[in-house]
């Protein structure tokens, strides 16, 4: 059972891998059920920022009805777009054309929006809605659309960039083109801002796309690339990839200045600052059989897939050898353990590994045997990895005697692993399970030495050897366990810290960096302290990141710790959750609990629409403005303060200051200081300071303070806490 369940578990996650990312889009009549068909994307641009640790993009993307073919209609349509995200990405903004005109979405509460939506579909105006379905999956629903006809919208995201010590990788938005009906007059144009830490970017698809360096008339100098878009039909990932700066270290920072605090996030390599090896030195084995595979799947192929792999799913710090089938002698790639380096796996295949005179015999219990033979000669051997395809041993007594035989020759510790590319339908009933081909006896070996077998369906472009072979190397190496960090200030202190990337119930894949986000009062250096257990030993290490090792961010990271903090809240929009709208509205980042919705001019949301779980949506949009949040009117930062913090005001719609005040009070509820607030409106915020004095200018103690701001509407309240 080990071996189906193995095998199921390889294949179920192959399939989520190659779909994490994917996209549908469908045009219907809300009034006409007998009208759909699929959505077309005539026009995609991409705009790419690097901001820190993330990638900002503005996509803009032109939705048509080209693919309808059927009866004309006057009827208006609406499309609906459902898409994923990369894992960690949060959406900040969506705008809609109408006409020449641009609509900027608002935040709203998510069924407030979702009622006005309906609402004005039901009246026949401009709207567009976007909002967060379940995990990382949205909805964009964008209304009215006529035959013939075409609407642009630009969607705003950041994702966090892939990072290790010498380079980065982000995925492309390229699943929503994958999900268009088919349109080739336009290619996919990605326009790049040039970055100080990173450079070098290419984007990698099914095959390589350069960047060239132009002056836009809209983005300015940028780099440009342009990617044809029949080439991102059967894409599996299109990859913008970065290489980092020599000159910038592995451990990577990067800040949100804001008075005496703000905002930090950093990237650690836990193996070079724990000085881990993870180096593994692999044999593989590979026995060939022509008549087992299906046709045109040659032994040219194989040999290709295994190159790169090495290239691909090995590392530098890895060692491996070959033992090849050949007619008058098993064949090894080497006498000794090669390294892993582009030069030498290219030239020691051009001179080792002929293909005239390597897998043109089966001879599986003599490979099996060298293989182990070789491993207990060479103590240092972490696995052995068989590919064959030949299927001899279909009898459980002449599978046990060829495992009893490799049993007495196998070193103590080895780790065995079979990739089986067998496609005869021979199958066969032992106690308790159907096995094919030698499948027995690999799930034999596997239970014995602690390893696993997988079964490769052979077919054109099947790439799977290279897959299974990373799963394999990724198993080997493991993981860091109990893995812990411990983050502060020399002179100050962190808090509200999120592990952001990398960290798995205390756990981290090697080879992985791990990064958190927070914020923090006073100042660099920062210490980490770092430990974790790798194969049984304690590692431990303390790591010092000074200001500059810290790179000024902008104020999204700001949002990219919001999105951490959403993140903890319960993942159900069923679930209301008023800390987590405010937090969303605040920091307009789309959850849950909020969507976002692009109106045309003179229309407003919708304050007195029920529109939860089929509620009754009211037939027309009630002008009563709404009351706006504490967090879109009265915020403090820093919050813990010292020695000063700054209020940031914004007064409700038609709230004249005359009437408005701002305290701040102790916890026994006396006022300590009050402030001059004539000067601020409904139309732009205002940033007034406390520098911790009351008001006779004495400097107050450490504690709670509350700062209120008494509006008509009600009264907004901000916790204050000094600390010195």
């Amino acid at each position: 059972m080990k071996t189906l369940s193995s095998l199921v578990t390889a294949i179920l996650f192959l399939s989520v891998t190659l779909s994490a990312q994917n996209a549908n889009m469908w045009f219907n009549s809300p009034r006409n059920n007998s009208i759909g068909f699929q959505g077309t994307i005539e026009d995609a641009t991409a705009y790419c920022e690097v901001s820190g640790s993330h990638l900002k993009t503005d996509l803009y993307l032109t939705f048509s009805t080209k693919a309808y073919s059927g009866n004309p209609t006057t009827d208006s349509l609406e499309i609906r777009t459902s898409f994923s995200m990369p894992q960690q990405s949060f959406i900040t903004d969506l705008w809609l054309w109408i006409g020449q005109d641009t609509s900027v979405a608002l935040i709203a509460d998510r069924f407030k929006a979702q009622a006005t939506y309906n609402n004005i579909v039901g009246a026949r105006k401009d709207p567009a809605l976007l909002t967060k379905s379940y995990g990382d999956s949205y909805q964009l629903n964008i209304f009215p659309f006529t035959l013939p006809g075409k609407r642009k919208i630009k969607l705003t995201y950041s994702s966090p960039l892939n990072i290790n010590d010498s380079s980065a990788t982000i995925s492309l938005p390229y699943w929503f083109l994958k999900a268009s009906a088919p349109y080739t007059e336009k290619p996919f144009t990605v326009f790049l801002k040039k970055h100080q830490l990173w450079e070098s970017p290419y984007i990698k698809g099914n095959s390589l796309f350069m960047f060239s360096p132009v002056i836009d008339t809209t983005f300015g100098n940028v780099l440009r690339c342009d990617i044809a878009r029949d080439s991102i039909v059967n894409a599996q990932q299109l990859d913008i990839i970065f290489k980092r700066k020599n000159n910038y270290s592995a451990n990577y920072g990067e800040k949100y200045q804001n008075g005496n605090g703000g905002t930090y996030r950093f990237v650690v390599d836990p193996l070079k600052s724990l000085g881990i090896n993870p180096g593994k030195n692999i044999l593989l084995l590979v026995d060939f059989d022509s008549t087992n595979v299906q046709p045109g799947y040659t032994k040219t192929k194989l040999i290709d897939q295994i190159k790169k792999s090495l290239l691909t799913k090995f590392t530098a710090k890895d060692s491996f050898n070959i033992i090849f089938t050949a007619k008058k002698s098993l064949k090894y790639l080497s006498s000794s353990w090669l390294p892993v380096d582009s030069t030498t796996i290219l030239n020691i295949f051009a001179t080792n590994a002929n293909i005239n005179s390597i897998l043109d015999t089966v001879n599986l219990s003599g490979l099996l045997l060298e293989g182990f033979s070789f491993a207990k000669k060479k103590s240092n051997t972490h696995a052995i990895v068989l590919l064959a395809s030949s299927d001899e041993y279909t009898t459980m007594s002449k599978a046990n005697a060829l495992a009893d035989s490799i049993s007495k020759i196998a070193p103590s510790k080895i780790k065995f692993y079979a990739i089986d590319n067998n496609d005869s339908a021979k199958y066969y009933y032992l106690p308790n399970y159907y096995y094919y081909g030698n499948s027995y006896l690999y799930s034999q070996l596997a239970t014995k030495y602690s390893g696993a077998t997988y079964r490769i369906w052979n077919y054109p472009g099947n790439t799977a050897h290279d897959y299974y072979i990373g799963i394999i190397m990724e198993n080997l190496r493991w993981q860091i366990e109990y893995f812990d960090m411990n983050v502060y200030l020399q002179s100050g202190f962190t808090f509200q810290n999120y592990f952001s990337t990398g960290l798995s119930a205390n756990n981290v894949k090697v080879l992985s960096s791990v990064s958190q986000v927070g914020k923090f009062i006073g100042s660099f250096p920062l210490f980490i302290d770092i430990t974790g257990f790798y194969e049984g030993k304690l590692y431990s290490q303390k790591i010092v990141m000074n200001d500059s090792d810290f790179i000024p961010a902008d104020s999204n990271l700001n949002k990219v710790w919001a999105n951490q903090m959403l993140n903890q809240f319960s993942n159900s929009y069923y679930t209301r959750n008023d800390q987590a709208i405010d937090l969303s509205m605040q920091n307009r980042i789309l959850t849950y609990w909020t969507a976002l919705l692009a109106l045309e001019k003179g229309q407003k949301l919708c304050d007195t629409c029920i529109g939860f779980n089929g509620g009754t949506v009211i037939t027309s949009i009630d002008e009563k403005k709404s009351i706006p949040t504490t967090y879109e009117i009265l915020q403090a930062y820093p919050n813990p303060f010292n020695p000063s913090t700054t209020l940031r005001i914004r007064l409700p719609q038609n709230i004249e200051s005359k009437d408005v005040t701002l305290r701040i009070f102790n916890i026994l509820g006396q006022v300590v200081k009050s402030f001059d607030v004539n000067d601020v409106n409904d139309r732009q915020e205002r940033n007034i300071s406390w520098n911790g004095r009351n008001d006779k200018g004495i400097v107050v103690s450490s504690g709670v303070y509350l700062a209120v701001l008494t509006t008509p509407l009600k009264k907004y309240s901000v916790k204050l806490l000094l600390m010195k």
